[in-house]
């Protein structure tokens, strides 16, 4: 055996280098084995590398769909607000954010009737109104209630209560009384009866009728569920005379 005098150890025999005719001949080897393969075998094996490609294609294609997902979650709003019509026995079509004119009509009324209506006298449920309905309506129309309702004190005309409700017949002619302005704005036209007493005794009973300017106004529904807002008058509200 032979040793290298350095470190007294055997020496390693030096690799042999394949030649091309070698590797020549080993690759025809492979491919005299892959041809006598069976066809059947053949035929499988490119069956499941044809598989695997396709498992492959679908993971991408899942991991893809997944971001987008995410993506869209993340974009999409917290809440979506649909209203449904007061009648549904012949169908309808609702879209989120739509507001009805019916809903408009009546969630008007609604804010009208109680904001104008003094349960105890006008001289505390005025003030207590504006302080309570303050997010349903704009800041510029509460600003004029205010001055009008301190016309009326210094007339003498607070020290009283009153009542509200809607004139019959109202909520019977919708597309009649809501009328779109833009996408965002309205004019509701109002029909009131208004009863007014002082110690117990009627002293006015007369119908208005409010062309009320309506916008939406989506804030923080904890103040405002409704999504609306008054913001004045469309034109100067008029006495309507019973013929």
């Amino acid at each position: 055996m032979l040793t290298n005098k350095n470190n007294n150890k055997p020496a390693s025999r030096p690799k042999q280098k394949q030649t091309k005719s070698q590797k020549k001949d080993i690759n025809r080897d492979l491919s005299d084995v892959k041809a006598a393969l069976p066809k059947r075998m053949k035929a499988k094996s490119k069956e499941v590398a044809d598989h695997v490609v396709t498992l492959r294609v679908i993971c991408v294609a899942l991991v893809l769909a997944l971001i987008l997902s995410i993506y869209s979650n993340s974009r999409a709003p917290d809440n979506i607000w649909v209203r449904y019509t007061p009648n549904l026995n012949s169908g309808g079509v609702v879209r989120a954010g739509e507001i009805p004119n019916s809903s408009l009509l009546t969630d008007t009324a609604y804010l009208w009737v109680a904001f104008s209506t003094w349960k105890e006298n006008g001289e505390k449920d005025t003030s207590d109104n504006l302080w309570r309905y303050q997010h349903f309506f704009s800041p510029e129309f509460m600003r004029s209630q205010e001055q009008e309702y301190n016309h009326l004190r210094t007339a003498g005309h607070l020290n009283r209560t009153r009542e509200v409700s809607l004139a019959p017949g109202m909520l019977s002619s919708i597309n009649d009384r809501v009328i779109q302005k833009s996408r965002d704005s309205w004019v509701v036209y109002l029909d009131a009866t208004i009863v007014e007493r002082y110690l117990g005794e009627e002293v006015k009973n007369t119908t208005i009728r409010y062309p009320l300017r309506v916008e939406r106004h989506e804030t923080n529904p904890e103040f405002n569920p409704l999504g609306i807002r008054i913001v004045g008058y469309d034109s100067t509200p008029r006495r309507i005379v019973e013929k």
